[in-house]
């Protein structure tokens, strides 16, 4: 997929060697162009991230590393959109003459209240997955009249559902 050129690289097919030591794509780069960049090593993704100030020097860093003999191999895309370098910190506000209200809950309860004794509930102590098997295994009466119909014309017995959880 062709993406428009923006100001961050994502490289793939990257060799096992380079995540432990990127020096020798760091070197390539400082010595064949003189842009400030940054680059992110992305060991659980496979992944480099080389973000630059505009995405005029990030097309000029992709042209490098496609045409360098040591390189080339590498997949090279853009991001989807820009990434600005430098903290990002809240703006003040332009209308600083306009009136502001904060509202923040009461600090304790009101003076009526006279609750004092009464003990709330515990947390709910059924495990979810019990949760889960009571409402699946739950058939309406139309379906559960269905089903022993089956049952008798086939001699099939209803299975009871089985949760799969996938921990990946």
């Amino acid at each position: 997929m062709k993406r428009n050129p923006t100001n961050t690289l994502i490289v793939t097919n990257i060799p096992n060697s380079l995540y432990d030591d990127p020096q020798p794509l760091v070197k390539y780069l400082t010595s064949h162009q003189q842009h400030v960049m940054e680059l992110t090593v992305l060991n659980n993704f496979k992944r480099f991230l080389i973000r630059c100030d505009s995405s005029t020097t990030a097309s000029e860093i992709k042209q490098i590393i496609e045409n360098s003999p040591d390189f080339n191999d590498f997949n090279i895309t853009y991001s989807l959109k820009d990434n600005k370098i430098g903290p990002q910190f809240l703006e003040i506000p332009k209308d600083l003459e306009m009136k502001r209200f904060l509202i923040s809950p009461p600090g304790s309860p009101h003076a009526e209240w006279d609750n004092w004794d009464k003990v709330e509930e515990g947390p709910n102590e059924q495990n979810i997955h019990d949760y889960l098997w009571e409402k699946l295994g739950k058939l309406s009466d139309d379906e559960h009249e269905e089903a022993e119909e089956d049952n008798q014309q086939n001699e099939i017995k209803i299975q009871v559902p089985t949760i799969v959880l996938d921990p990946s």
